[in-house]
Order: C-alpha cells, then structure tokens, then sequence
C-alpha cells in the first residue's frame, strides 16, 4: 500500500529529491525512499510505524503520515502510530524516536509537527504527549497532558502554551504555561 505525506503522495526535499514509502497491508511497517533525478538514493529499514491516528487523509487505498523536512538539521520527521521517527537525509537511517500518546478514539486525537524558534527547535505533538527537541535531537521538554489536549500548543521563545480539557472540574478547559527547561 502507498504511504502519504500530509496527503501528498512525496515529502519534498529540497536540493536532496523526494521521500516516498510503502506501508505492509496491516498498515504496521513503513519503509521510507529517497529518490533524486530518478534515482534511489536509500531505502530505509522497515519502521514499526503505523499511519498517523487521525487518519483525516489516509483512503482506501494510502496511509497518511504528518511529515517535514528540518533543513537546519538535514531530517525528516514522520509522524504516525505510535511514535515519531527522525531519519536522517543522507543515509536514511533512524536517528531518534520519539513515542507519543493517543485515546484511541480518532475524533479526540491531536498530531502535530512544526519547527519554530527560527528554526531551532522541533514541537512533536499527540494527545497525551509532546516532544521539544534541539537542533542536536537532544530533548528540551516532554510534556505530558493530565488530561487531553484542545489543541496543539504554542511556542514562544522560551515558553510553551498548552490548553487542555479537564473533565474533573468545573471549567472546561486548563491552559499551562511551561518554561522548556520544564518537564
């Protein structure tokens, strides 16, 4: 079955081709492609990764997966089930994992990545967990959630802020401001 990335059949890379995948029809096992100019350039190993939980755009016939490129640190990060996976461009090999917390209920998941901070830093999300980690792929802050996220959090500087639904309360949601060094 094809794998693919926020709906689109390949993750660009720029000035190093396009990522592709395959995914095994138990929609488990992801292998990752890079191929430049009609060449492949790697294969990766399969990776025990699921489509993400979600699943807004996976079909019939594809598994979707949150996906970017880092330029700043040369990696793509893939998002799916149950973990975060960052490769690296230039040989394909797995230079962290990052496991992540879902319900199980896919209308209540939330799943996110975005680099921010100029840059500097990667935000990896799911519901029940979130990962900041540093241009060394070294972890800054995880987080997680007594409850379940409303959203993806936000990031400003140094500061990190994250709204949840508490159900043990009166009031129906909780924001948490958190500084990165926090956790």
């Amino acid at each position: 079955m094809k794998a693919t990335f926020n709906g689109q059949d390949v993750l660009h890379v720029p000035a190093h081709g396009t990522i592709s995948g395959t995914v095994d029809d138990s929609m488990e096992l992801l292998v990752l492609q890079l191929d430049r100019d009609g060449e492949t350039v790697w294969t990766s190993s399969q990776l025990m990764l699921g489509p993400e939980p979600t699943r807004r755009l996976s079909t019939s016939r594809s598994a979707d997966y949150l996906a970017l490129y880092w330029p700043d640190v040369r990696v793509a990060v893939v998002l799916g089930y149950p973990a975060a996976t960052i490769v690296d461009i230039a040989s394909g090999r797995v230079v962290s994992w990052l496991a992540l917390e879902f319900t199980g209920k896919e209308s209540l998941e939330q799943v996110g990545l975005e680099v921010t901070n100029n840059g500097r830093l990667l935000v990896v999300t799911s519901t029940k967990r979130i990962w900041v980690v540093d241009q060394n792929l070294e972890q800054v802050l995880r987080y997680e959630p007594r409850f379940i996220l409303a959203g993806l959090p936000t990031l400003l500087d140094d500061t990190m802020t994250v709204s949840e639904y508490d159900f043990d309360s009166d009031e129906e949601r909780v924001v948490r401001v958190l500084k990165l060094q926090d956790s």
